[in-house]
């Protein structure tokens, strides 16, 4: 074997070096994307519960405060004229529906 050999298969191990370096530079980004994508989309998914639960919790709110407002009419009613007393009952049957929904 000669040393003309020698260096052509030297020559021949340094390009196909190359060539793998090329295309691993040409893949991995897509790779370290597609990685990035799969963590974004674990964070959006779990940002996206959290705003269902605080939707939930709002609507609770919100029809707490209704019910309050509703509650508060009714004793201010009942303290101009006296009357109302069956109105009263059963705006305490739905706080305390409101209560128990609320504690389950």
């Amino acid at each position: 074997m000669d040393w003309q050999m020698l260096m052509a298969i030297g020559g021949g191990i340094v390009l196909l070096g190359n060539v793998a370096s090329v295309v691993k530079n040409i893949v991995s980004p897509g790779f370290r994307l597609k990685d990035m994508v799969d963590r974004n989309r674990e964070a959006i998914d779990r940002l996206k519960r959290h705003e269902q639960n605080d939707f939930q919790a709002l609507e609770e709110i919100r029809n707490m405060n209704r019910t309050q407002c509703v509650v508060m009419i009714q004793m201010l009613n009942h303290l101009i004229d006296g009357n109302h007393v069956e109105k009263m009952k059963e705006t305490r049957k739905k706080l305390q529906d409101l209560l128990a929904d609320i504690e389950k």
